[in-house]
């Protein structure tokens, strides 16, 4: 049993503490569940040594390391909230969110420019640890964590999570009868919900977390015969990546490898086939969760036993409420956030349903199907165009391994559609292509529908989050038009 309801505390201290807990890639070094855990109390130690008191506000600004791990779980142990802030961001908007959340120290692994006080990893840190016992402050209700989310609307929100709420979900995840046979890598970043709460998941589900500083495709895959990696858990734009290193792929032993989940993203039924083709043997899941909400909100637990149809998010897990209102999904959750710290709009209905903006359909079932984002859609000369769906149409042609579809702005039609494709590493580009891909695009479409133009890219541009960044796309694709 764990020993509070502090999220500090995830691991269990009834469980044998000599295994291997984390394996950061950067080092090769295996840290054990009993390592992790007293470098946790050090850093609970040093910040009370310091001065700082439970609800002071303490920020990360740092890529994937152990010291990461842990100085996460110190701060929750002290009772301080974590903030968690994507190192990408350009500083100007680093300073509004240090602001915003009114932090009092940062953990750092570069040098920022700021007047509030910094322990930097490579440097302060060794210094700072008190390595002692530490008895985490007691904790319900209070807020835990403050995640910042752009969503789709550009303007940072402050998520603020609390104990209770967060620490039920990932009860649930540690519940699954296999969560202690995993070695699962994780790439995503800590700073987001998808790369957090799947270290979170293997440290209390007592399991393995194979842990990169950051995705990069070679050393993703590589990384699966080096450490028998079973579980990979990552967004789709990181999967598509590591797929296409298909010459590398041939030469690796991938046999470990068991289960591939996906989230934060919608899946295409061509990158769901291409995973496949490359993984045969390997169980794939489309999974579902939001910052303000909590990880994984669907599953496997149909009341029937009935096994997830792919493409399928899942069926909602035992305690959520789920309903769609003009396609798009709403839940109540018992992992929602407390609120956001800087907006007003919580985007919850007055019966307390919170709006996720996303289009989902369901099945005769009951299992939710992920369409694509409310934010995206848009209409030229009258047609409403959901992006998604051009999307899996160009992402069905043999010779595309990913494709992303943005919305310009026209004098005419309001918004006209173009396209951006990255091609499969073996596919040979002619003068042709471009027309040929929207002659395919045409006989799925009406023309409507069909992008005005088609782009290759040897890659997709992604955000701090891995996400494919569609506000990089619309620029580059204006830049194209304009010639500016």
């Amino acid at each position: 049993m764990f020993p509070s309801n502090n999220l500090g505390d995830l691991i269990d201290l009834s469980k044998d503490l000599s295994k291997t807990a984390i394996i950061d890639t950067s080092t090769n070094y295996r840290y054990s569940f009993k390592l992790v855990h007293d470098l946790a109390n050090a850093v609970a130690n040093g910040l009370q040594a310091k001065g700082y008191q439970p609800q002071d506000r303490i920020a990360i600004l740092a890529e994937n390391s152990i010291d990461f791990v842990t100085t996460y779980l110190g701060i929750l142990k002290l009772g301080a909230v974590v903030v968690l802030v994507n190192v990408k961001l350009p500083q100007s908007q680093i300073n509004d969110i240090l602001i915003d959340s009114n932090v009092k120290l940062i953990f750092a692994d570069t040098i920022i420019e700021t007047t509030i006080p910094v322990i930097n990893f490579k440097t302060d840190f060794k210094d700072f640890l008190i390595n002692e016992d530490f008895t985490s402050h007691p904790v319900n209700d209070e807020v835990a964590i403050i995640l910042y989310t752009s969503g789709s609307t550009g303007a940072f929100k402050g998520v603020a999570i609390t104990h209770k709420n967060h620490k039920w979900i990932l009860d649930q995840k540690a519940k699954w009868r296999y969560a202690s046979q995993l070695r699962k890598l994780v790439a995503a970043p800590m700073y987001h919900m998808n790369g957090l709460s799947n270290v979170e998941m293997t440290l209390s589900g007592y399991s393995t977390t194979i842990l990169m500083p950051k995705f990069e495709p070679k050393a993703f895959v590589s990384s699966i015969q080096q450490y028998r990696v079973n579980y990979i858990s990552s967004v789709p734009s990181m999967i598509a990546s590591a797929i296409n290193e298909t010459e590398l792929l041939a030469t690796l032993d991938v046999s470990s490898l068991k289960m591939i989940a996906m989230g934060s993203a919608p899946v295409s039924q061509a990158l769901f086939e291409k995973i496949k083709l490359n993984f045969p043997n390997v169980i794939v899941r489309n999974g579902y969760g939001t910052t303000e909400l909590g990880p994984g909100l669907f599953g496997p637990n149909h009341p029937d036993s009935l096994p997830i149809p792919d493409l399928s998010v899942g069926y909602p897990m035992a305690g959520l409420e789920c309903r769609l209102v003009d396609g798009i999904l709403e839940i109540k959750s018992p992992a929602m956030m407390a609120n956001y710290t800087n907006a007003t709009n919580t985007q919850l209905t007055d019966d307390g349903f919170f709006i996720t903006n996303d289009f989902f359909e369901v099945d005769e079932h009951g299992f939710y199907f992920f369409r694509g984002r409310a934010d995206d859609m848009f209409k030229s000369g009258g047609n409403t165009i959901f992006p998604a769906q051009i999307e899996l149409a160009l992402e069905s042609h043999p010779l595309i391994m990913t494709a992303a579809v943005v919305g310009i702005e026209d004098d005419i039609k309001g918004i006209k559609p173009y396209a951006f494709v990255v091609l499969k590493k073996d596919a040979i580009t002619s003068s042709q292509t471009s027309g040929e891909l929207k002659q395919f695009v045409a006989t799925k479409f009406p023309l409507s529908h069909c992008p005005r133009e088609i782009w290759f890219l040897e890659e997709m541009p992604v955000n701090g989050v891995n996400k494919l960044d569609k506000t990089k796309l619309s620029s580059m694709a204006k830049k194209l038009l304009y010639k500016a």
